[in-house]
């Protein structure tokens, strides 16, 4: 069949379908015979199907059959689509159902989608028809019509001029019909979608005013998105918009618009960074088109004009325009999108000019987008910024710095400005950019006017931050515009002090203030010298008036020391008295608020309770006070009062005295003060009181201070000074560093430098001097202190330093009321056992009966004002009566008070005298302590060396005396034995037998020290009770003998042997009872040189010589050449004694005796003045000795001294005779026989063979000292000397030295002397031709003084010779001139090991005004102190610093010496020396005898008798019994 028959067929089916009948069974896929067609690919005829939706048609049923030929559509090919539309146009009324036009939109939807190329004139019909339909619910139906008809957009061919006003149609609408309260404005994004897509592919086919009508459309769609918040449709306008600058142009008519959607969409988007939506590509793209300069001019007057869009957006869209053109012209975040931007360059200046209009109109937002511009154009380091430029940058600040100002004060907002960290913050960028400002001038790198900047901080100073106002502050400065060469500095400078210090204004910190006061005290010392007054007046008064009140410790600090520097330069008084009024109200204790509820509670115990139990309540309730209120950080009273001790220091060394006066009189004020006595912490009165305490004045009054020398670790003292000194170091760094005005440059004023017109004293119109402190009311402040004080901090602070500064008499020269007062005070309470009873809080590791040592301290020094005291005799006898009381009971405080005893004995012997008798009962019951034991026989050691205190002893009066020492004695043997029992490694003093080496090893030097303690104790027990037994009238001695023998052996346990000290102690007893003799020879007589014929040289034959031994005697005759004479040498362990002997009875002999007469008849006489007379005339002679001339001379020398003298003037008993002395026969007897060694007979031993070895042994023995030898080295330290050498070539000292020497000892000839001399030379002067010597029946002293050697510099440089001596000495005496403290090391020596100081302290403050106290008057006070090597213990009267008048100096000196050598010699026997005991030279005599009698009758023990009997007992031993 061909085309043509085909086509004629089915136009007749068609019509046949037309005139059939429907009937119900009738469907659309038959109507349209879809299972007949011959050519599927053929397109059907809709037309049949018309009647099946034909109106009259129900409407289900037509809807039914569209919805299937819908469907159809999807798979064939239809023509005449027009006539099936027009047959359901109707449906689309809106009064039909929305489901019928859905269905009618949906065959629309369909032919576009799957028949768009059969479509035809049905395309354009679609479109007529939809374009004029205005029913809006079924929009959704016709987008997605008109979507597909044009493709998406891609193809409007049919509508083109009208599609753009369609599309802005339904912009309007879907913006009129969106819901008031929807998120989101329907379908808008999918009208700009489509929007977009049509400008995109049909920009040909629009006029320019049709762009400029969709983008007001989308302008308008943007706002309305905007105000819904919805980002999609806002980026469906964006893309728009970035279609438009892409493919077309901005027109110029649109651009205001169009920029308006980009400023918005900046603010926005960059709320929203998560989006991924960006305007700046659109708006870059905007600058590369010929529409840029444009585009840059519109934004710039929309800043400056109001949008077109009147709502609230506009402000928004004002702030985007402005970081448009701010990142156009400065900005580096975007550059890359900016590629080709770059081309288009924006005039920083012209931006600024219309950025400044922005300003004026007073926006908040505006001025943010302003900051935030200014920020991205200095953040920028590629931006050269100009100063023309910085200039409308600070005037746009400016604008800015107005608004803000205005709207902290109409928002009353309380803020630091400068500190927001919130971005969210409505100020943040303000703050931001000048914190960038900031961080730019701290890198140096801000290049902008300096004032400007500095103008913006000076109007917001009062919300300013610490860093800020720093800037502030210090570009004022630098800039010296708080100096007089600005206008309006004190002014300003007021405006600051006001600002930053005096407005109570929180955000006012501390570093703020501290910066502020630091300015100040700069700027004061700076204008000191003419403008002081002003700057007091107007700036420093007013900051300090509120001080008191202030809470902040490092701002009082710092106010303290302005307020301190200012009075220190101050020359108005009046000003002076009111900046130290506001000084001394800081001063103030605030810490005793609980004081009243303490007297309440007191008070009411005291109704309650019996008069003792309530004085302890009221100590408990002290107590507890203190200790509740001891958690604070500490007295608000001491930063100032601190400082007002500064002040005082200041003016001490300055020119006005008075001021200075003032100052201490505010002191005194608070330091008598009672309201701070409860201050947990001491109050200022603790600060009051170390500046007092460190007051010191020379012999002529004049005041300075001393620094002080007593540790204080942890303490509160401690910590303020340490506090003081930190905050000095910090300011000198300051200045070091020039961190301010340059002013005179600080200094340290040397306080150790007597001030030249304040004294302690005056008592007459001295020239120059101003001002006397009152050092009386200071003592008082003492005085309360330790009357009244309950806090022990303060009390131990005084008493810890009162002592020392009690030792300068000279400071207290005018406070004779409260020195007897604090005497007074002392001694009452030392009676009544009531010292320091209110302090509370006294440390648990110290017991209150050990409290009254510093009384006793106290009273020790003030023994060198007894002088002064009201009732001299009365007052000695006190103060020695509450030294008694001191040694009463044993506490740490009867070592000193036996010390101080001591000194008494020098000072107050009356008075000592007095009580002397009490003293030793006490001493005879404390002996065994062994902390005082050393202290009581050094004590009795130097008492015996004092015969006028014990003057008036009778009889039993010396009693105690001997019970004290033999008790210890009896306690050290009782120790001993009771230690052999537990140890058999520890042995006591050996016994009578051959010597033993000690064989016990120190394992410390602690234990070194110890044991050497112990056997210096032990040998001072038996040196006072030989010294004392001497000092005994030899009437008196013999009754003593028994007590004495009896007590010492009742030590020795029954079987044991006497040890070699008892031995030689009774030794001793033997040989004083009877007679006082020398315990030596010192030399053969002239009468025993005739006799004996010694001096011929050569011993004649006829003579002979024997030594016996027996017992514990070496007896020696020897014949003389005199017929009938022997020599009698008796050599025991105390002692020599040698004899000449007659034998009366007739010899028989041929020989005529020449020399007999003679000698007998000088022997009547001295014979030391003879043989003196001798060796005159040698001396005179100086030529050699003749043997043959010797018999003339001497028989010239005797007829001179029996001759009467011929001339008149020779005073008449010039050689007369001595008187007899009291010599007991039982003296010679206790000599010849073998005493002690009573239990045995007489040993019957043969004389000891005539050898050398014998002649050796007794040489030996006879170089052993008989008495107790001391070599003590003395020198003279002059003014300013320090080292050795100095020292050591001294050749002499002052006039009190040499008065002290005279008195330390004899000055003797060395040449010739017999008697041992220390190693000094005897033949040559080669250590001088004189020495100082002492001596008495037992000890011997010689004193190698420095001075008295000779000084040979140019032959020995290094005075070795001086040292060969001085420096194997133990104990140096140094007589220290040198105003300055003597070191231990200053004469380094193996031997060292002790040095007793003496140095001049004060003259006569009775007889010596201060005016002539320069003037070379004479000490008569000295401080003596010892120093002693670190590994030695405390010992001697001097382990604290004494002070001694002149008139004892020397005794007291030198009896300290003797204690210090002989335990020195213990000492280093102990330790350095071997570690072996040490012996005295009693004891090695008694072992060298032993030593020669073993050699005779063996190693048998002498003391065990030869029928086994036990060594001898007292009564045995009590010679008194049989002589």
């Amino acid at each position: 069949m061909s085309s043509s028959s085909q086509k004629q067929t089915a136009s007749n089916s068609w019509l046949s379908n037309i005139l059939r009948t429907i009937s119900p069974s009738v469907t659309v896929e038959s109507c349209l015979n879809l299972s007949t067609r011959p050519d599927p690919t053929m397109p059907l005829d809709a037309r049949p199907i018309v009647p099946l939706i034909d109106q009259s048609q129900p409407l289900p049923t037509r809807c039914k059959h569209l919805a299937v030929f819908s469907e159809l559509c999807k798979s064939y090919k239809f023509t005449h689509l027009e006539n099936i539309f027009f047959t359901v146009e109707d449906i689309l009324n809106p009064s039909m159902p929305s489901e019928a036009r859905h269905t009618v939109f949906e065959f629309m939807l369909a032919c576009v989608k799957w028949q768009y190329s059969e479509l035809g004139m049905a395309r354009v019909t679609f479109y007529s028809c939809l374009k004029n339909y205005s029913h809006w619910d079924d929009f959704g139906d016709i987008y997605q019509v008109i979507f597909a008809l044009c493709k998406g957009g891609r193809d409007i061919s049919g509508f083109e001029k009208n599609i753009s006003k369609l599309l802005i149609y339904w912009l309007d609408m879907a913006i009129q019909k969106a819901p008031p309260n929807h998120d989101r404005i329907p379908y808008l994004s999918d009208i700009l979608e489509l929007l977009k897509v049509t400008a995109k592919f049909n920009f040909a086919f629009f006029e320019e005013g049709e762009v400029t009508e969709m983008i007001q459309a989308a302008h308008k769609a943007f706002f309305s998105s905007l105000s819904h918040h919805h980002l999609d449709d806002i980026k469906a306008c964006l893309e728009f918009a970035d279609i438009v600058v892409r493919y077309r142009f901005v027109p110029f008519d649109a651009l205001k618009p169009f920029l308006e959607i980009l400023s918005t969409s900046v603010i926005l988007l960059s709320q929203q960074p998560k989006t991924g939506i960006s305007c700046w590509p659109i708006f870059l793209n905007l600058l590369r088109s010929h529409c840029a300069h444009s585009a840059i001019l519109t934004l710039c007057k929309s800043i400056d004009k109001p949008s077109i869009n009147t709502t609230q957006n506009t402000d928004t869209s004002t702030q985007g325009s402005i970081i448009l053109l701010s990142e156009t012209a400065w900005g580096t975040k975007y550059r890359t999108y900016k590629k080709g931007a770059e081309s288009y360059m924006v005039s920083d200046s012209v931006l600024l000019l219309y950025f400044k209009k922005a300003a004026s109109k007073g926006d908040s937002i505006t001025n943010t987008a302003l900051l935030n511009a200014l920020i991205l154009l200095i953040e920028t380091p590629e931006n050269n910024i100009s100063l023309m430029d910085w200039e409308s940058i600070w005037d746009i600040v400016d604008e800015c710095t107005q608004h803000v100002m205005e709207a902290i004060e109409l928002q009353s907002l309380d803020i630091s400005l400068f500190d927001i960290k919130q971005d969210s913050h409505p100020l943040y960028p303000f703050s931001h950019f000048i914190q960038t400002i900031i961080g730019l001038h701290r890198e140096k790198k801000y290049k902008g006017p300096l004032s400007r900047w500095m103008n913006v901080l000076y109007k917001l100073r009062s919300y300013t931050s610490d860093e800020t106002a720093h800037l502030l502050l210090t570009y004022y400065m630098k800039e010296h515009l708080f100096l007089p060469s600005t206008e309006s500095w004190i002014e300003l400078l007021q405006d600051m002090a006001n600002t930053y210090y005096i407005d109570n204004n929180h955000h006012i910190t501390e570093s703020t203030r501290l910066t502020l006061l630091d300015m100040v005290m700069n700027i004061c010392t700076s204008v000191k010298d003419f403008y002081s007054e002003i700057i007091y007046v107007n700036v420093v008064i007013p900051m300090m008036e509120k001080l008191a009140s202030e809470t902040d410790k490092n701002i009082r600090h710092k106010a303290i020391d302005l307020i301190v520097s200012s009075l220190s330069d101050c020359q108005n008084e009046a000003i002076f008295d009111t900046l130290l009024t506001i000084l001394y109200t800081c001063s103030r204790c605030l810490c005793d608020h609980g004081n009243d509820l303490y007297h309440k509670s007191a008070q009411k115990k005291q109704h309650t309770l019996h008069r003792k139990n309530s004085s302890a309540a009221l100590i408990q309730a002290k107590h507890q006070f203190i200790m509740d209120s001891g958690g604070r950080d500490g007295c608000s009273g001491f930063t100032a009062m601190m400082g007002m001790a500064e002040l005082f220091e200041n003016l001490l060394i300055s020119s006005h005295g008075t001021l200075c006066v003032k100052v201490f009189n505010k002191i005194l004020d608070i330091a008598n003060d009672g309201s701070d006595l409860y201050c947990p912490f001491g109050g200022p009165k603790l600060v009051a009181l170390d500046l007092f305490l460190r007051l010191r004045c020379p012999t002529n009054h004049h005041i300075y201070m001393v620094d002080d020398n007593i540790p204080e670790e942890d303490s509160i003292i401690a910590k303020l000074r340490l506090e003081r000194e930190k905050r000095k170091e910090a300011e000198d760094k300051k200045r070091t560093k020039g961190m301010y005005i340059a002013g005179p440059q600080s200094y340290s004023p040397d306080l150790s430098y007597p001030s030249p017109t304040i004294v302690s004293y005056k008592d007459s119109e001295e020239e120059g001097v101003e001002s006397v402190l009152d050092i009386n009311e200071m003592l008082k402040s003492y005085v309360r202190v330790l009357s009244n004080s309950p806090n022990w901090v303060v009390v131990i602070f005084v008493l810890k330093r009162l002592p020392q500064q009690l030792s300068n008499k000279h400071l207290f020269c005018g406070a004779s009321p409260y020195i007897n007062k604090l005497r007074r005070r002392l001694v009452k309470s030392i009676k009544n056992r009531n010292f320091l009873e209110n302090v509370v809080n006294v440390p648990q590791t110290i017991k209150r009966n050990d409290l009254t040592i510093h009384a006793y301290t106290l009273l020790t020094v003030l023994i060198s004002y007894r002088r002064i005291f009201t009732d001299p005799k009365q007052d000695q006898d006190e103060m020695v009566y509450a030294f008694y009381m001191g040694i009463a009971q044993v506490t740490n405080a009867t070592r000193l008070c036996i010390n101080s005893l001591a000194v008494c004995c020098y000072e107050m012997p009356l008075s000592v005298t007095k009580m002397l008798n009490e003293i030793l009962g006490i001493m005879s019951k404390i002996i065994s302590v062994s902390s005082v034991s050393v202290r009581i026989l050094e004590f009795l050691s130097g008492l015996a060396r004092l015969p006028n205190l014990y003057a008036n002893f009778t009889g039993d009066m010396y009693k105690p005396v001997f019970a004290i020492a033999l008790n210890y004695l009896q306690y050290f043997h009782s120790q001993q034995q009771q230690l052999q029992q537990q140890t058999t490694s520890a042995t006591s003093s050996p016994a009578i037998g051959p010597p033993t080496t000690s064989s016990s090893t120190a394992n410390s030097h602690k234990d070194v020290a110890q044991g050497a303690l112990k056997q210096y104790v032990l040998i001072m027990a038996y040196m006072v009770i030989t010294v004392w037994f001497t000092a005994i009238p030899l009437r008196e001695r013999r009754k003593h003998v028994p007590f004495i023998i009896q007590r010492l052996l009742s030590g020795i346990s029954m079987g044991k042997p006497i040890d070699e000290q008892t031995f030689t102690c009774i030794d001793m007893l033997s040989r004083f009872t009877f007679a006082d003799v020398c315990l030596t020879p010192e030399k053969k007589s002239i009468v025993s040189e005739i006799l004996m014929g010694d001096h011929q040289g050569t011993p004649n034959r006829s003579q002979q010589q024997r030594t016996w031994v027996y017992g514990h005697t070496l007896l020696t005759l020897r014949t003389a050449q005199s017929l009938g004479w022997i020599e009698v040498t008796i050599r025991r362990p105390s002692g020599t004694m040698s004899m000449m002997c007659y034998i009366e009875n007739k010899l028989k002999s041929d020989e005529i005796d020449y020399k007999t007469l003679p000698a007998l008849l000088m022997m009547q006489y001295q014979p030391d003045l003879m043989a003196a007379k001798i060796l005159k005339g040698r001396e005179e002679g100086g030529i050699e000795e003749d043997p043959e001339e010797e018999p003339e001379q001497i028989q010239k020398t005797v007829t001179d001294i029996l001759s009467e003298p011929v001339s008149d003037s020779l005073p008449l008993n010039t050689h007369l005779r001595k008187a007899e002395p009291y010599i007991d026969p039982g003296f010679l007897y206790l000599q010849l026989t073998n005493y002690p060694d009573t239990s045995r007979v007489l040993d019957i031993t043969p004389p000891l063979p005539d050898d050398e070895a014998t002649a050796r042994s007794i040489a030996t023995f006879d170089r052993i000292p008989v008495v107790e030898f001391h070599k003590i080295g003395v020198l003279y330290v002059g003014q300013g000397q320090t080292n050795e050498l100095e020292i050591l070539a001294n050749t002499y000292g002052s006039p009190d030295y040499v008065r002290f020497l005279n008195v330390l000892g004899t000055i003797q000839r060395l040449r010739g002397r017999m008697s041992n001399l220390g190693g000094l030379d005897r033949e040559m002067d080669i250590d001088g031709r004189y020495a100082y010597f002492w001596q008495d029946d037992v000890t011997e002293v010689v004193f190698h003084v420095a001075t008295m050697m000779p000084t040979r510099l140019e032959h020995d440089p290094q005075c070795s010779a001086k040292k060969r001596h001085i420096g194997n000495d133990y104990v140096s005496i140094v007589y220290n001139d040198s105003s300055s403290p003597y070191a231990f090391n200053t004469l380094p020596s193996q031997f060292n090991f002790i040095n007793i100081v003496i140095s001049p302290h004060s003259i006569s403050t009775e007889s010596i005004s201060p005016a002539h106290a320069l003037m070379g008057a004479e000490n008569t006070f000295f401080k003596v102190e010892m120093q002693t090597r670190p590994d030695m213990p405390d010992i001697g009267l001097l382990n604290e610093p004494k002070l001694v008048s002149a008139q004892s100096l020397s005794a007291f000196v030198r009896q300290a010496a003797i204690h210090a050598n002989t335990f020195a010699q213990v000492f280093w026997q102990s330790s350095a020396g071997g570690k072996r005991e040490y012996v005295t030279h009693w004891r090695e005599r008694l072992r060298q005898i032993q030593r020669i009698k073993e050699r005779v009758v063996g190693k048998e023990n002498p003391m065990v008798s030869k029928t086994g009997k036990e060594g001898p007992n007292d009564t045995s031993l009590d010679f008194t019994k049989y002589t």
